[in-house]
């Protein structure tokens, strides 16, 4: 008797493991695999007969709020569409795919939203799966990569190559890049002018700028002759459109060197007495500078084949700009050196305000006589001839103006 019982209820288990049914959600996937706020985007369950036995009345029933509130935002499904679908059977060891259009609030911020899908099947038995939805917000994102040249220079106009880059996931377009701002108000109220200005018109224009696509925009910017030697921030505006319209600005500071250089020259001056092979003079050399920074911490030096100098180095410290220093030397011609113009070559370093060196090497025509002519050295007949003239209108008005002695005045 106990057989028969332990048999039968053997047969009894292997009916329900025969015709057990038990569906599953494998699987959750969108397209595309981001959204964005306001689009459409298809979502696909893949559902799996687990048992041998051919699940019956299989539904599947969509949870847009699975976030535990009471509303499905920022998710929705169109009106003529419903969240539960009948599937019908579905064969043992069966997978049936299911399908959803479902629509992204515009409003819904960039995150992780999670949906869930749940199966039931005849007997009452089904499946869960939660899956997130990744929202991220489709739109053009400009971005300042690169600035070409970094160093401009006070008082020259110079044509700026700003690289741009959309970095969003649209294109931008009707892209204007300007230099607004040409004034800054301190905390205190100081007006400060801005020593950088743009150069004709005042912003440059690009029509579009596709997601990922790389642009080069040239701005012709004017740099003020007053500007000083130092690092300065220059605002660069960026306004475009997305596709929808909508409207984007953003400022970003572009760093720039402005260097106000100097220009160092040299002149012949001076020689007292004039400059005669075997004597010596007294020789000035102007240097000036025509830059419009200072040339610093300068170091002159001289040197010739045909002369002679008693210093051949002078200290000249800072020239300003629109100045000069000299430098005087006692210089001999050397004997056997013919007359006329004879170079004397001036090299000087010096440092701009950033530290850089600079260098100016220069052949300076200074004049040589074969002797002293009159008036550099030699005796004048210019006060004989004087003391001539005045002499003889002496005696010719003691001669024939003077009236004689006893004569009548009329």
């Amino acid at each position: 008797m106990k057989q028969w019982i332990i048999f039968g209820l053997f047969l009894a288990l292997l009916n329900v493991s025969v015709h057990a049914q038990a569906t599953q959600v494998d699987s959750i996937s969108t397209s595309p695999a981001t959204v964005a706020p306001g689009q459409t985007f298809t979502l696909y369950a893949y559902i799996t007969n687990m048992a041998s036995a051919t699940a019956k009345d299989v539904q599947a029933i969509l949870d847009l709020g699975a976030d535990s509130t009471d509303t499905s935002f920022p998710f929705s499904i169109e009106p003529t569409d419903t969240l539960s679908r009948n599937l019908g059977v579905v064969p043992g060891f069966s997978t049936v795919q299911v399908k959803y259009q479902v629509r992204v609030d515009p409003s819904a911020l960039d995150g992780s939203y999670d949906v869930v899908l749940r199966t039931l099947d005849s007997t009452g038995n089904g499946g869960t799966l939660a899956s997130s939805v990744e929202i991220a917000a489709r739109q053009p994102i400009l971005t300042i990569i690169d600035v070409s040249p970094s160093v401009v220079y006070a008082g020259s106009t110079s044509s700026l190559e700003v690289t741009l880059k959309n970095t969003g996931s649209s294109p931008a377009y009707d892209i204007r890049l300007s230099v607004k701002e040409d004034r800054t108000v301190t905390s205190a109220g100081t007006v400060v002018e801005r020593t950088i200005l743009p150069s004709g018109a005042a912003s440059s224009y690009t029509s579009i700028l596709g997601a990922g696509e790389v642009v080069t925009v040239n701005m012709p910017l004017l740099i003020n002759p007053s500007a000083e030697s130092k690092p300065t921030f220059v605002p660069i505006t960026l306004d475009y459109l997305d596709s929808a319209k909508n409207t984007y600005e953003s400022t970003d500071y572009l760093g720039l060197k402005v260097s106000a250089e100097p220009l160092l020259d040299a002149i012949y001056a001076d020689a007292s007495p004039v400059l005669v092979p075997g004597k010596t003079s007294k020789l000035s050399i102007d240097l000036f500078n025509q830059g419009l920074g200072p040339a610093k911490f300068a170091v002159a030096s001289i040197a010739s084949d045909d002369f002679t100098f008693d210093q051949s180095q002078f200290f000249i410290g800072t020239i300003e700009s629109d100045d000069f220093d000299s430098i005087i030397v006692n210089a001999t011609p050397k004997s056997g050196v013919s007359a006329g113009e004879h170079s004397i070559r001036v090299s000087v370093l010096a440092k701009n305000e950033y530290g850089n060196p600079l260098t100016l090497v220069k052949e300076v025509a200074v004049p040589v006589f074969a002797s002293v002519p009159n008036g550099n050295g030699g005796d004048s007949p210019l006060g004989l001839i004087v003391l001539l003239v005045l002499a003889g209108v002496a005696v010719w008005w003691f001669r024939f103006r003077k009236p004689k002695n006893g004569a009548s005045k009329k």
